[in-house]
């Protein structure tokens, strides 16, 4: 499994700055979620930090850089939600 540094080398190789390309291509230059044309970032839909493929181009699409912001910001809120319902739960016991 790669690390976070093993990532933030492979965005500086050619080979991601080509397969960025194609992806952006592949997608028509266009935000997959809103059809914005601007500040266009690629994505992967399963982290290669969670066993997601970092050269699959099935496991990539284009977004913008708002889209790409709220979609992290939800993932991370679904991620805490299940312990900020428990921690709710346990003040409810408590008190």
């Amino acid at each position: 499994m790669p690390t976070t540094n093993d990532l933030r080398r492979a965005y500086r190789l050619r080979r991601w700055t080509m397969l960025a390309r194609a992806i952006k291509d592949r997608d028509g230059w266009r935000c997959t979620m809103c059809g914005r044309a601007a500040r266009l970032e690629v994505h992967h839909v399963v982290s290669p930090l969670h066993g997601g493929g970092m050269w699959d181009e099935d496991n990539l699409r284009t977004l913008c850089l708002t889209c790409h912001l709220e979609l992290h910001r939800k993932q991370l809120e679904d991620l805490l939600e299940p312990d900020a319902k428990a921690r709710l739960e346990y003040i409810h016991r408590v008190t």
